[in-house]
């Protein structure tokens, strides 16, 4: 005698049970999964430093002339003959045109303030300045005595510079020398630990920066040699090194 319902019933319970076994199993592989495992890095911090007196090779002068006169075509004309002289004689001493470029120019008027009266027009003023910017920095003095001489009454500033080149220059070889002195110190510490270096996790590197001779006009003398000197300039790195025992 065959019942068919309890078939039914067999067939769904068999089922059920395969279905409690795949999440039972699922669990147990969860659950007996551990964390995955890492390994903790020893690390040592130090800074090295490179250091070079630099003498600089790049002459920026600004000067100008300042006229005035009754009309404002009068003292533009005025401007550009003393401009044309001064031009002149700053070629005469070794510059050329890609050595000199205008900075600034204006033609402004010139008032009276009375008191209790309406300001009164007095005349014109013309300026023009130009920028020299040169290699030629032992030159600097005549440049100066002979752009005073042929009109210049204006010196605003002076200074000397590193160009871009050699700046590039000295930054790739101090960064060598500041590294060199990380890692020396890294292991002049590390050797009484019986540690040593086993490669860096990080570096970063920083710069003073070049610094300027800079001369404003009221320091500039006339007739008197201009010397650029030297300026330090420091490369500073910091290093963190990946250690080990020996």
């Amino acid at each position: 005698m065959s019942i068919p319902g309890n078939r039914g019933s067999y067939a769904f319970a068999a089922v059920l049970i395969v279905a409690f076994l795949v999440v039972g199993l699922i669990s147990y592989a969860t659950i007996t999964k551990g964390p995955a495992t890492t390994t903790v890095q020893n690390t040592f911090s130090t800074v090295g430093t490179g250091s070079l007196f630099v003498t600089p090779d790049q002459l920026i002068l600004n000067l100008g002339v300042v006229t005035e006169a009754s009309s404002a075509s009068e003292a533009l004309q005025l401007n550009s003959q003393q401009m044309d002289q001064v031009v002149k004689a700053l070629k005469s001493v070794g510059l050329n045109n890609s050595e000199l470029a205008t900075s600034y120019f204006s033609i402004e008027p010139i008032y009276m303030y009375p008191k209790d009266a309406p300001p009164v027009l007095t005349g014109y003023r013309a300026s023009n300045t130009i920028t020299v910017s040169t290699g030629l920095i032992v030159k600097a003095g005549e440049y100066i005595d002979g752009a005073v001489k042929s009109g210049a009454n204006r010196i605003n500033f002076i200074y000397f510079t590193v160009s871009e080149q050699k700046q590039k220059q000295v930054k790739g070889d101090l960064i060598s020398v500041a590294v060199e002195d990380a890692k020396a110190k890294a292991n002049k510490a590390l050797a009484p630990l019986a540690l040593e270096i086993l490669g860096v996790q990080s570096m970063s590197i920083s710069d003073s920066g070049f610094p300027v001779v800079f001369l404003k006009r009221e320091q500039v003398p006339s007739a008197t040699p201009i010397l650029p000197g030297q300026q330090k300039v420091t490369v500073t790195v910091q290093i963190s090194f990946l250690i080990g025992t020996k």
